[in-house]
């Protein structure tokens, strides 16, 4: 690794082995980083790990012809992580630890499916509105790969008619009101902070119940982006938060050990607390 497709959130390098705290930042080259800049860490091969359209590949072709570097793409869906890690650790040499964590993975799935088909058979799915920006009003439809884990945690996107294509859309505030969700999911503190005590949002029934959520962040976003292996513990975490009776107890241990396979990183309680705050340790919202 030569460096970071963006700069790291607060806190996120205290999570991650100190080998790679102090390297550069690169925008990703899909989003119109600066080529240049990357290859003067003199990277061997460049993988690029996510959405792959006409675009990317695009991309990926130039770049491969005009720095004769190979240039790989990786799909970044959440059923085919354990193919993504088996082949990045292919192509950089690392097979054995590759199939691990692939394995690890695989079987995460596996339980996770199993416990989906549980609740879609003895559970009343959730009404789950996804608040995405300061005001909380945009979110992703039936198509989105913002809220692409409420499918796989037997919830109902209230917002799933929303056109918003593999993005976010805006939507209003009645709409919102009308949609009168069971639980609200947040990634933005700002609006967490706010929403308990705005009065447009005071009426709805997730913010009377206390059943508002601010997902967990470190040191990479457990619900919404990026699409990569964090996303399972947020499967995981998704599941504590909207069935509480059930899988809250199992949440603590199973981040533990998440983040000693995937980040070789022990956590301390103190770590842990930071990473499940706020309002997430106990399963449950922040009530008023």
């Amino acid at each position: 690794m030569s460096g970071w497709n963006a700069s790291a959130e607060s806190g996120t390098r205290d999570l991650v082995p100190t080998a790679f705290t102090e390297m550069p930042d690169f925008e990703r080259l899909a989003n119109g980083g600066d080529l240049k800049a990357a290859l003067d860490s003199n990277p061997q091969i460049i993988l690029d790990y996510g959405l792959i359209e006409p675009h990317h590949v695009t991309l990926a072709d130039q770049v491969q012809q005009q720095t004769r570097i190979p240039y790989a793409l990786i799909d970044s869906s959440l059923e085919g992580i354990p193919d993504a890690f088996r082949i990045a650790g292919s192509l950089i040499g690392r097979p054995l630890e590759a199939e691990t964590r692939a394995r690890k993975a695989a079987l995460l799935l596996a339980d996770l499916a199993a416990i989906r088909q549980t609740l879609s058979i003895t559970e009343t799915a959730p009404k789950v509105y996804y608040a995405r920006g300061a005001d909380g009003l945009q979110t992703g439809g039936k198509d989105s790969l913002h809220v692409e884990l409420l499918k796989y945690a037997a919830a109902v996107n209230v917002a799933e008619d929303v056109e918003s294509g593999t993005g976010v859309a805006p939507v209003s505030l009645d709409q919102v009101a009308a949609w009168d969700p069971d639980v609200v999911l947040t990634n933005d503190p700002g609006f967490y902070d706010r929403v308990w005590d705005d009065e447009r949002w005071s009426g709805m029934r997730a913010v009377k119940t206390g059943r508002v959520y601010l997902s967990p962040a470190l040191p990479f976003g457990w619900f919404d982006h990026p699409h990569s292996a964090n996303r399972l513990i947020g499967l995981r975490w998704l599941l504590a938060v909207l069935y509480p009776d059930r899988f809250d107890d199992e949440l603590e241990p199973e981040a533990r050990d998440f983040y000693r396979q995937y980040y070789h990183v022990e956590l301390t309680d103190a770590q842990l607390g930071e990473i499940l705050a706020p309002g997430t340790r106990s399963g449950s919202g922040r009530s008023r």
